[in-house]
This record gives structure tokens, sequence and C-alpha cells, in this order.
């Protein structure tokens, strides 16, 4: 319940398998400053900050999911295979990396930029 006079921004992911999932998360990614928000069996919230240096090299892959959030305006370049590669973001903007697709991010703006990673074992 909302007891504020505001809205509010939500993000909730739900999971249909009651068993945790294998995945071994990243504690750490170059350019990329994390802190961890919230852990379950299931999954792992980040609140990250990617540096102006960030770069993930094509063909990266992830043996999860990810759930990228944006909470602001970036310049971010987010490229996945089989996809158009999305270089601007807003506030909210939510894009879905399934595990095992390769993909190619990089912090196109030249200054830090936040975001939310949802990853799912």
């Amino acid at each position: 319940s909302n007891i504020g006079r505001a809205g509010l921004d939500v993000l909730i992911v739900e999971f249909k398998s009651p068993q945790p999932g294998k995945a071994v998360l990243p504690q750490s990614r170059p350019g990329l400053e994390m802190k961890a928000l919230a852990e379950g069996p299931r999954a792992l919230v980040y609140r990250t900050t990617a540096d102006p240096t960030f770069h993930e090299e094509a063909g990266s892959k992830h043996d999860f999911d990810q759930l990228v959030v944006a909470l602001g305006q970036a310049q971010m370049t987010l490229a996945i295979e089989g996809k158009p590669a999305r270089t601007t973001w807003a506030r909210g903007d939510v894009v879905f990396i399934g595990r095992g697709l390769p993909h190619e991010s990089r912090n196109s703006g030249g200054k830090p930029y936040d975001f939310l990673i949802v990853a799912i074992r």
C-alpha cells in the first residue's frame, strides 16, 4: 500500500518454479560498480553504476537470465544477438537478456549511469 502522496515506481518479479536456481552469479564486473540490494534462492538484485570505461565484449554470455532496468537517462549501447542495439535509455526502461544469449554492452555516453540488474538463477 502506498501511504504517501506521490506515485511509486515498482518492479515485481514473480518466480514460477519453487526450486532454487543453480547459476553462479557474478560478484563484480570490470567497470561496473555493483551493490547487492536483495538476494534469494532464485535471484539477486544489484544496483549498478557503469563507469565511462564499462564495456562487456561482443559475444558475452551468462548462465543466468537478466533484467536490466534504467534508473535514469543513459547513453548505453546494448546489442543482443538478433535484435537492434539499444543506445538510449529513460528511467524505467527494461531489457531482458536470456541466459546463454550473446550480447555486448558499452557505456557510450562518457559518464556514469545507474541501472538495476535482476540476475535470475
